[in-house]
């Protein structure tokens, strides 16, 4: 009896740390694990799909301190610290969300936040290796290495907040989802779908939406486009 009781407490260490490992794998940089990544399956949740309605009713307390309703161009322009066109370089997974970093190529406002030439932007995505999927928010797909984006931002740390040079150069998206990053001169590409798709289905395209929230988008885009010079 004894050894059967010693047997199932080393049986149970052995599988805590397994998930232990596995776990710490779903945090690891994503760039190196790519090919994990094309494998996996993006979760289809209720939110996977671009709708203006989700962004609005998660900015819902923002909205409300501003007496309005709904997000569009000159509402995002106005609360976002600063917009900036990037590239961006490489990511990182932390917990619920993917550190990317980003070089600046111009700023439309916000020049006294940006201190430096790279910065660091929290995208509302992360892989999740054990259940080999891509968690995102609101029809979010990763911004491409290498690819030119608007980016209509708040700072993550307030002037009494960062310690450091990284916390001062780190932001986040104005609406914390998709409505506060656009391909930067380049049409469009959407994903419509009502089914489970994978990363590689979505991996060359902008958003996930059907058409009727695709014009919320794209409605904002081209006011982008025009003012942001």
């Amino acid at each position: 009896m004894n050894r059967l009781i010693k047997i199932l407490i080393v049986l149970t260490l052995l599988i805590t740390i397994c998930i232990g490992i596995l776990t710490r794998l779903s945090y690891t940089n994503n760039t190196a694990n790519l090919k994990i990544m094309e494998k996996c399956k993006m979760n289809y949740m209720n939110d996977a799909t671009f709708t203006i309605e989700a962004t609005n009713a998660f900015n819902k307390v923002e909205l409300s301190k501003l007496g309005i309703r709904k997000f569009d161009f000159d509402v995002i322009y106005s609360q976002s610290d600063t917009i900036l066109e990037v590239q961006k370089l490489n990511s990182s997974q932390k917990h619920y969300s993917t550190l990317s970093k980003a070089k600046v190529i111009k700023i439309f406002k916000g020049k006294e936040f940006i201190s430096d030439s790279k910065i660091q932007i929290y995208e509302p995505y992360f892989y999740y290796f054990v259940s080999k999927c891509l968690n995102n928010f609101n029809g979010y797909i990763p911004m491409k290495e290498e690819k030119n984006y608007f980016v209509f931002l708040k700072r993550r740390y307030k002037d009494n907040q960062y310690r450091n040079k990284k916390q001062k150069n780190t932001f986040v998206f104005t609406t914390k989802d998709i409505l506060s990053k656009y391909p930067a001169n380049e049409k469009i590409k959407n994903y419509n779908t009502k089914r489970t798709y994978s990363i590689s289905d979505v991996e060359n395209y902008d958003l996930v939406c059907d058409d009727k929230n695709l014009n919320s988008y794209v409605e904002i885009y081209n006011l982008a486009l025009k003012k942001l010079k």
